[in-house]
């Protein structure tokens, strides 16, 4: 099973798990921040780059937004729609997750606080504490791998840690 998670904005972090009777392990995370100086064209971006990754998923699982900060409302929105849209055209299921939901499986705690998800999914990818310059993870990615997860465990996966280091 390959799962894209996604964390929906103007920057969209993009987690990529692939399971199967041995385990899980992570293939890829990375923030997409759109080019381009026209909203419009910057979403056409992501909608292709999104598409790179959909194309070969078994699903894509990505987080509700319950609530919005007016000043990023716009873009997760958009954002989210593309996403949709996307997996749509493919014929690649798309799921959901509320915030809490998410918590509740990664932490068993839907009102875990974000340094607990981050240290839960640390240990769960093998990830060092500290990491050199410009191989950290963006809190985007956090997110995604989060909501990727948390589809993998809902789909009957146990949640022990990746079976193979994460890079």
């Amino acid at each position: 099973m390959r799962i894209v998670g996604v964390d929906p904005g103007k920057t969209t972090g993009i987690a990529v798990i692939e399971a199967d009777e041995r385990g899980w392990h992570l293939c890829a995370r990375y923030d997409r921040t759109p080019e381009g100086e026209m909203r419009g064209e910057q979403l056409a971006n992501l909608r292709t780059g999104i598409g790179l990754e959909i194309r070969r998923a078994d699903a894509v699982a990505m987080e509700e937004m319950l609530a919005y900060r007016q000043a990023t409302a716009d873009e997760k929105v958009e954002a989210q729609a593309v996403v949709k849209l996307t997996a749509w055209e493919r014929r690649v299921p798309l799921v959901t997750y509320a915030p809490a939901t998410v918590r509740s499986v990664i932490c068993r705690d839907g009102r875990a606080d974000v340094r607990t998800i981050r240290e839960t999914l640390r240990f769960l990818v093998r990830a060092p504490k500290t990491s050199k310059k410009g191989q950290g993870w963006s809190h985007h990615q956090y997110d995604a791998l989060a909501v990727a997860l948390c589809h993998l465990a809902r789909s009957g996966f146990v949640l022990d840690r990746c079976v193979e280091v994460a890079a």
